[in-house]
């Protein structure tokens, strides 16, 4: 078997990020379209469980392919969204219609940044993002630390994931039923207050078992803010550009999902062994996203309805 060519490769996961992107911004414009405020936060768990599924389900069928043949994943994640692109084709209809013409027949990138002019919308997002660093801790760092710090097995690293997706899959319908009908800046401060605790719990262990009980904690935050985020960030966008407002909070969670490992490393690398005061750091910025919450709530006051 001949050696892959790097450049090819980092050219396709360039193409299949780029491509990706367009993915999330839309379908959850979508979901905001299709779904009343009261309903929203459902319809986001909806998909959230669905994703998890994914998540777990994932891996397994990929190393049972990986048995027969390394290049079988990729020939059956293509086909796997050729479905879900003829489904989506087949089955969906666009959520809006324009009954008038606008005379903008093409978008400049001064209306996309145009996004950062709605104060409160800039706002919400830059709070956001702290949250988002701290959820990109997940994966890396939570992985270097687990198996070179505490200790534990590879096997066990799996383990540790399993319960993070299965836990969503099971749980998140129950969870966002909890969250009260204009509850969700309430939900985001108290999800943000949980992930302050489970990050914080990472630093206390010795052992499988200290790390499996936070990452449950963690999961549980995920739960809370994930739907109550999304659900928010849609009720603040202006609903004639929802795909652009939804576009740059992704943006946002993007950026969150690169700079959190880095921060973790960074941390890892600047304070040797099983130390509380890599994760304290963390927390603190868990803790600051539930201020800066609270503080926009108080802010806000009464949350306005949706725009028409």
């Amino acid at each position: 078997m001949g050696r892959a060519n790097i450049t090819i490769i980092i050219i396709l996961m360039i193409m299949n990020a780029t491509l990706g992107s367009f993915f999330m911004p839309a379908s959850q414009a979508y979901i905001a379209d299709l779904t009343t405020e009261d309903k929203r936060i459902s319809a986001y768990g909806m998909i959230r469980i669905g994703g998890n599924l994914g998540w777990a389900l994932g891996p397994a069928i990929g190393g049972l392919l990986a048995i027969l043949d390394y290049s079988y994943l990729f020939f059956v994640t293509g086909f796997c969204m050729l479905a879900a692109m003829f489904f989506m084709i087949r089955f969906s209809r666009e959520s809006l219609k324009l009954t008038e013409s606008t005379g903008e027949d093409k978008i400049a990138f001064r209306d996309i940044v145009s996004v950062t002019r709605d104060g409160k919308f800039l706002g919400f997002t830059l709070i956001c993002l702290s949250i988002f660093i701290v959820w990109g801790q997940l994966v890396s760092p939570i992985s270097v630390y687990s198996v070179n710090r505490v200790g534990i097995t590879k096997t066990q690293l799996g383990i540790l994931f399993s319960i993070n997706g299965f836990l969503v899959v099971i749980f998140q319908h129950f969870i966002t039923h909890l969250i009260p009908k204009r509850g969700e800046l309430s939900a985001l401060v108290i999800g943000a207050l949980i992930y302050a605790l489970g990050y914080f719990t990472i630093g206390l262990a010795g052992h499988f078992a200290v790390l499996a009980l936070a990452m449950v904690v963690i999961t549980t935050a995920e739960m809370v803010i994930t739907p109550a985020g999304h659900s928010y960030a849609s009720i603040l966008a202006d609903p004639r550009h929802r795909g652009r407002y939804l576009g740059f909070f992704n943006l946002s969670q993007s950026f969150g999902w690169a700079f959190g490992p880095l921060l973790g490393g960074i941390l890892l690398d600047a304070i040797p062994g099983r130390s509380l005061a890599i994760w304290s750091v963390v927390s603190g910025l868990a803790f600051v996203s539930a201020f800066g919450f609270l503080i926009f709530k108080k802010i806000s006051g009464t949350r306005e309805p949706e725009r028409l």
